[in-house]
């Protein structure tokens, strides 16, 4: 009888935590989208109700690199031969899709885009209550704590609190095995219309956390294994290539623990320190390659400023483990002790007659963002990213950034050596792309993920001598 009226307690209170979390996200959410965004109300009671979302220096690293609103795409439409093909291999893979998925069958093909609906609501609705929720990062933490006091140490492949600790105390988490066969293939296409309009084509693979010497490796973790495949079907299908994990284990002794000095211990980047090298070694395998004619003394490490800010940083693995489990780390803000001189110059497609009010509107915009950036090496770098405050909301890795989330001209105006370089880059390329554009003439950079207009419009109007595809 007891053990019954302790189950039904707890059952009472646990329903009872659920009611309140349910509320109070949906006030919070009213409050902000209603009281705040629409009303402009900003007094007690909205400050007590959204009290953990009124932190400065916000930064939404999401919507930095994966959200990014192309001023620019507008100027590089797909062709109609492009968009046709585009709606061919889009009808021609749902097709396939639904017919190994669903044999055929139409209702199990309803089915299959029933249950598709239904994840992208569940992703949405999560994420929204996650949003919303007060204290979110402190009940984690909790969570978190109970889970050490406990000493609970299985963590899932995929999904909530996903990332791993490596036995030097590394974070990271783990890649399963894919099939890069449409991977590469894209890439080749894209390698093809290079070839198609006269432009060098290089291929950059960057080093993944995980080693192939590690045990992980193989086993639990494929990410090595699938970038294998990708680089053998590139070198077959005729790509240059250039592998920097095997570049940098030559650079060093070939430790684990070199390997990973490489990378920040509680995020999946690679040190700003790091990116000065592979800038560097990608313009010595240009030059090497492609007869290219980059100074490659502007790399040498000796030249730079080495500026520390000591447990500044808190990377996306460490934010997700939190701080009850991850420890804030040395950040280094790394630039050039020579002297040095950048513009953004519109870019050639922008043209001022037969824009829309609209779009003389954004231009103005962008040309007032020019004029600022416009200057020494320090226009690549967002200062606010650096003061201290709340590790949960500040992305100190975006304070490379060069402010400006648009699609980037680079002009270098101390050098004219004629080459013009268009670097197709992940997030990887932020802490790489500033340092390049010293040793060149011109360097572009877009993300092919997030850009809105044509990649093969934008190569062909802009005409860069050499792409580099950038990734992991």
């Amino acid at each position: 009888m007891k053990k019954n009226r302790l189950e039904k307690a707890f059952i009472g209170i646990f329903l009872a935590i659920i009611l309140v979390a349910g509320v109070s996200i949906l006030v919070r959410f009213l409050t902000q989208k209603v009281l705040v965004d629409k009303l402009d109300m900003h007094n007690g009671f909205t400050e007590a109700v959204l009290f953990d979302q009124q932190e400065e220096a916000v930064v939404n690293t999401a919507a930095l690199e994966d959200n990014q609103n192309d001023t620019l795409a507008p100027y590089y439409p797909a062709s109609a031969e492009e968009a046709n093909e585009a709606n061919a291999v889009s009808e021609e893979t749902v097709g396939a899709e639904d017919t190994a998925k669903a044999g055929g069958n139409a209702v199990l093909r309803l089915a299959a885009k029933f249950k598709s609906t239904v994840a992208y609501f569940e992703k949405g609705i999560t994420n929204w209550a996650t949003e919303n929720i007060a204290a979110y990062k402190t009940w984690v933490g909790a969570a978190t704590g109970y889970n050490k006091i406990l000493r609970w140490s299985v963590t899932p492949r995929d999904g909530y609190n996903s990332v791993v600790f490596l036995a030097d105390g590394s974070l990271t988490t783990f890649v399963g095995k894919q099939d890069m066969t449409g991977k590469a293939n894209s890439i080749l296409q894209l390698k093809a219309y290079a070839d198609e309009l006269g432009i060098q084509f290089l291929y950059v693979q960057y080093p993944f956390k995980i080693s192939e010497a590690d045990p992980e490796s193989g086993t639990l973790d494929f990410s090595n294994q699938n970038a294998d495949e990708k680089l053998d079907l590139l070198r077959a299908g005729g790509a240059q290539v250039l592998d920097l994990r095997q570049a940098w284990a030559e650079s060093g002794d070939g430790s684990t623990a070199y390997h990973r000095s490489a990378f920040y211990v509680t995020d999946h980047h690679w040190r700003a320190e790091t990116g000065l090298w592979a800038a560097g070694t990608i313009a010595k395998y240009v030059n090497d390659n492609f007869a290219g004619q980059i100074d490659l003394s502007v790399f040498e490490p000796d030249r730079y400023q080495y500026d520390v800010y000591e447990d500044l940083f808190l990377g996306s693995y460490g934010r997700q483990a939190t701080l009850t489990l991850a420890t804030p780390e040395d950040f280094t803000l790394v630039y050039p002790k020579f002297e040095t001189s950048f513009s953004f110059p519109l870019l050639n497609a922008v043209q001022q007659a037969g824009l829309t009010e609209e779009q003389q509107q954004e231009m103005q915009t962008l040309e007032e963002k020019v004029r600022e950036l416009d200057g020494s090496f320090e226009m690549f770098f967002d200062y606010s990213m650096l003061k201290r405050g709340d590790y949960y909301n500040t992305d100190t890795y975006t304070t490379y950034s060069d402010n400006v989330s648009d699609l980037v001209y680079i002009h270098n105006n101390l050098v004219d050596n004629g080459e013009k370089v268009l670097f197709l880059r992940d997030s990887y390329g932020r802490s790489l792309v500033p340092f390049f554009a010293l040793g060149v003439s011109d360097t572009m950079r877009l993300r092919p993920d997030t850009f809105g207009g044509s990649l093969r419009t934008y190569m062909a109007t802009e005409r860069p001598n050499i792409v580099i595809l950038l990734e992991g």
